[in-house]
Parts: structure tokens; C-alpha cells; sequence
């Protein structure tokens, strides 16, 4: 059996095309080349989701609150392919990654506790969007009443 050959039968079972290309030392793109020479149509990343793990999706981001990333990461898939099985479903209809109510919380009981780059780890985004988000929502790094007696007692802020 032929290098292509091998690749193109594994390609029919259903591995993806890094996994294809790996043994034999070749990139993803050369196997999705050689996938169209023959006329094989590889498996995209979002496709051959079982039914269990549609389910799962749905519940972890609508009833656990959990940001794509984060139920991509605990499903053991890329954010793709999960984010696309949320749009064709309409669970998930926005372009951009709305903040659950979930994450609000957990963002205003840390902010000014934590820095943005731990409760960036902490939610599963970026310290920039979480930084942004506390700024829409009118979150302080301290409260006022902390930042007066500062000034008071001469410490610089």
C-alpha cells in the first residue's frame, strides 16, 4: 500500500488529517492536498460529535454558565468545533462570546482582590477582556472609601 493510499483509508475512517499526515511525516495541508487529488472529503474537527457530547455542550454552556473555551476544554475539543455546533444548534448566536451571568459574578467578587491575570485563569479568558469587561460593568480595583483613606494617610495610589 502506497504512502496516499494509507493516508486516504485513514482519512475514510475518520481520523483527521494531522493525525493522517503525522506518520509519515507530512504536514496537514499536504493531506488535505492529496485528500482532494482523490476526491476524499476529510472530516472537519466539528463533525463525528457523538449525541452525548452534543448534549454535554449544551449543558455546560447553558446551564453551567461556562464560556465556550471553557466547556471546549473540559469536552476535550478545539473552541471551533465546539463554537460551531452551538451556532447550528442556536444555542450560541452571537459572533463574539458573551459573558455569562456566571462569570459576571465570579469577576466582581475578585476584582480588586486578584489581579486580571489570575481571574483571567481563573474564568478562562484573556487578563485584556477581563480588564474590559470590570471597566463596562463599573468595577473598581478598590473601593472608594480605601482609595480616600489612602490619599489621607499620604500613601501614593
Amino acid at each position: 500500500m502506497t504512502r496516499d493510499e494509507t493516508i486516504i483509508a485513514a482519512l475514510q475512517a475518520g481520523v483527521t488529517l494531522r493525525d493522517a499526515g503525522e506518520p509519515h511525516g507530512i504536514s496537514r495541508q499536504r493531506v488535505q492536498q492529496i485528500a482532494k487529488i482523490y476526491g476524499v472529503k476529510p472530516r472537519r474537527s466539528f463533525e463525528f460529535f457523538t449525541p452525548d457530547e452534543i448534549k454535554r455542550a449544551v449543558t455546560l454552556y447553558k446551564d453551567c454558565e461556562l464560556n465556550c473555551a471553557e466547556t471546549a476544554r473540559r469536552l476535550g475539543r478545539s473552541y471551533n468545533a465546539v463554537w460551531t455546533i452551538l451556532v447550528r444548534l442556536r444555542v450560541f448566536v452571537s459572533m463574539i462570546d458573551p459573558w455569562s451571568a456566571g462569570e459576571d459574578k465570579l469577576l466582581a467578587a475578585h476584582y480588586g482582590k486578584k489581579s486580571a491575570r489570575e481571574i483571567a485563569a481563573l474564568i478562562g479568558r484573556n487578563r485584556n477582556k477581563v480588564i474590559g469587561r470590570a471597566y463596562r460593568l463599573g468595577l473598581s480595583r478598590r473601593s472608594r472609601a480605601r482609595r480616600h483613606l489612602d490619599l489621607q494617610d499620604g500613601a501614593v495610589t
